[in-house]
């Protein structure tokens, strides 16, 4: 009998490296296996080429982790261990956080930034890479290749843990420059993230306030797998550091401008974080802000104002992690592990109408499965999808366990985490599912629900981040979303589509705005020009024209003040259909 073999010999791939992220092997592989194109090597690691190029949330890795036979490990393991998604996952609560891991596993990552709350934090989302120059030396000593550190790429990390150096940020990946391709770090790709002020008065503050929300960070993401913060104990925790402070009235309430006011003084100094310094809020924004995490707990939130809070109210990771400790009354950790989902199990008996009839007779469901040549199970499934209710024997499902199961089973949740979750077999759960009447629908009416919402805030996360786009550029930045929800929500995607452009009636504002979207549109338009002739007629993407004219992506927020732009920009998107449609004719 022959048998199917991993793609890689074990020789073939390269070995982890100490605190590496999954990118970086991949880089590391692409140099070694000297392939003439990136393409190539995404070919041979995930099967397709527009798999796994991701720095941050790589792709693809159910199929990484099945072509190399888990030699690096499985997809689980590699998101847990190489990526950045455990900085978020300790904040969100377990069934959430399970979902995540499941789609990352499953390489749906379309909407896993806004399911975060990244994209609607103000924080920036695109997870620049990071290195350490000390550490790139020791690197190259040590293992003769310099690499990207895991440690380096989470939020709020700004110092290196090992060498208390300020990080500096790669021109390539996050911002568009060299999407598809790998990148190992090197000095002409690196560039401080910020300027450094001059005062000498103020470094040893600004170096001090670094550390202190790097060490946070990385507290954060280097808590146990399966750890997920209680959000009412967490707010407890915060209260009781704020009374300490004499933050609140003798009632329990905040003082909230006294807190802002505070609050605001501490993190003045780490405004030279990008994270911070690029959408800095304003003091009148400061109390809205606070009150969505101390008044009502809001797990959702972007981890980073967990930790500025933090930062400030404990003074370290660990005395807030020891009172956080304290403040828990029942010490007990939510596990909710899970893989991709299985394939539905079949529930259909050949012999059904043979089945009922015997049912009827008054044989059981055993002896009827007996005499029909038919798995028990099998059998109970087929009355169930009947309405037919069958006698059960639990040799594992308790009552109060069953009902448990049966309730997570309703939600929608995968097979596989509700195993994980109660440490029983897929091949139980799979039963329980299929052999209770009406169960298996309403596991797949929650799960489409579940998809739906999720294809629902994708595109609210996308036309948030670019509020100013027509509906042709919003539908060329998510297509896979617009597509299904043309196809399945339809009637929602009418009248959820963006607001017309509608232009201004008077412009007193000092920027000549009108020079400046002539001057783009033809840049745009001659841009496109170059792109078709060079790729094609390859589909032109938007991150390839303002990667050749750095000053328009700061203008894609402010396109209804550039109308011609706006109107270049429809143009470039569609110009390959329209060639196309122009040959047919």
């Amino acid at each position: 009998m022959m048998r199917s073999m991993p793609l890689f010999a074990a020789f073939d791939l390269p070995k982890w490296l100490p605190d590496e992220t999954f990118y970086s092997l991949a880089c590391r592989y692409h140099r070694l296996s000297c392939n003439a194109t990136s393409k190539a090597t995404l070919n041979q690691l995930f099967g397709k080429p527009r798999l796994g190029y991701q720095h941050d949330f790589p792709s693809g890795l159910d199929a990484f982790a099945s072509r190399t036979n888990s030699t690096l490990g499985t997809a689980s393991q590699i998101i847990r261990q190489r990526t950045v998604l455990p900085f978020y996952l300790p904040m969100r609560q377990p069934v959430h956080a399970a979902e995540m891991m499941a789609a990352f596993e499953a390489g749906d990552i379309s909407s896993l930034k806004f399911r975060l709350g990244i994209l609607t934090s103000r924080f920036r989302a695109h997870h620049p890479l990071k290195a350490c120059t000390e550490c790139m030396r020791e690197d190259l000593a040590r293992h003769s290749v310099s690499y990207w550190h895991l440690s380096h790429q989470f939020p709020g990390v700004w110092l290196c843990p090992d060498h208390s150096t300020v990080l500096r940020e790669a021109t390539v990946k996050a911002n568009g420059v060299g999407r598809f391709q790998f990148y190992l770090p090197n000095h002409n790709i690196l560039e401080p993230a910020w300027q450094h002020r001059e005062a000498s008065s103020n470094h040893d503050q600004i170096h001090e306030h670094l550390s202190l929300i790097s060490s946070c960070s990385l507290g954060l993401a280097r808590l146990p797998a399966y750890f997920h913060f209680s959000a009412t104990t967490l707010q407890s925790t915060y209260n009781e550091a704020l009374k300490r402070r004499g933050l609140t009235t003798k009632s329990g309430a905040l003082r909230l401008s006294e807190v802002c006011h505070q609050f605001g003084r501490h993190i003045a100094p780490l405004s030279v974080i990008p994270e911070i310094a690029l959408k800095k809020s304003d003091a009148a924004d400061l109390p809205t802000q606070l009150g969505r995490i101390l008044r009502l707990p809001r797990t959702g939130t972007h981890p980073l104002r967990h930790l500025l809070l933090i930062s400030w109210l404990f003074g370290s990771w660990d005395q807030f992690f020891s009172a956080y400790n304290a403040a828990f009354s029942t010490t007990t950790v939510e596990q909710a592990g899970v893989k991709s989902a299985p394939q539905q199990e079949s529930a259909q008996a050949p012999s059904t109408l043979a089945l009922i009839g015997l049912i009827q007779k008054g044989v059981s469901v055993s002896g009827a499965a007996r005499e029909l040549g038919m798995d028990v199970s099998t059998a109970m499934a087929a009355l169930a999808q009947k309405g037919i209710s069958s006698k059960r024997r639990p040799k594992l499902l308790h009552s109060i366990l069953l009902d448990t199961v049966v309730k997570d089973i309703k939600s929608g949740t995968a097979i596989q985490e509700i195993a994980t979750k109660h440490h029983l077999s897929v091949t139980t759960i799979a039963r329980t599912r299929n052999t209770i009447v009406g169960l298996h629908d309403a596991w797949i009416n929650a799960r489409a629900t579940s998809q739906k919402q999720a294809m629902r805030e994708a595109w609210g996360a996308t036309k948030l981040e670019f509020p100013c786009f027509g509906i042709k550029l919003l539908r060329a930045q998510a297509p896979a979303v617009y597509i299904w929800l043309y196809r399945h929500d339809r009637e929602w995607l009418k009248n959820n589509q963006p607001a017309p452009n509608t232009a201004r009636s008077a412009n007193r504002s000092a920027v000549r705005w009108d020079e400046r979207d002539t001057t783009l549109s033809l840049q745009v338009q001659e841009v496109t020009l170059q792109l078709l002739e060079s790729t094609g007629q390859q589909p032109v993407r938007l991150w390839q024209i303002y990667q050749r004219i750095p000053e328009l992506k700061a203008k894609l927020d402010v396109l209804d003040r550039l109308p011609k732009t706006r109107g270049a920009l429809e143009t470039a998107i569609t110009a390959r259909r329209q060639s196309h449609a122009e040959k047919l004719l």
